[in-house]
């Protein structure tokens, strides 16, 4: 696209023009050159919308492995509170009974 602009600005640059056909030229550049540039501006937002839907993706998995885990420690503090429990009881019930044969 910016090949063809060029060599048609090279191969119009030699034709004499009349006030309003070099306006309509000049507003023409302008055009292209608004284009080439809105096309560029196109093409950096996509690989920022790309790049950006990656992270988004690996922050997904981040929080998936982080509430695997949390999931994980919340079952094994479960099953050690269930463990003391048991133990304490158990102590409780020995300090019980070694108290009456105390008394």
């Amino acid at each position: 696209m910016l090949r063809q602009e060029q060599t048609f600005n090279k191969k119009m640059s030699n034709v004499k023009l009349d006030p309003v056909e070099d306006w309509k030229k000049t507003q023409i550049d302008k055009l292209h050159r608004s284009l080439a540039e809105a096309e560029q501006k196109a093409e950096e937002c996509q690989a920022e919308k790309i790049k950006l839907e990656e992270e988004l993706l690996r922050a997904k998995e981040k929080i998936s492995q982080l509430r695997e885990t949390r999931d994980t420690l919340r079952a094994s503090n479960d099953a050690m509170c269930v463990e003391m429990k048991k133990t304490t009881d158990k102590l409780e019930a020995e300090v019980r009974v070694r108290m009456r044969e105390m008394i």
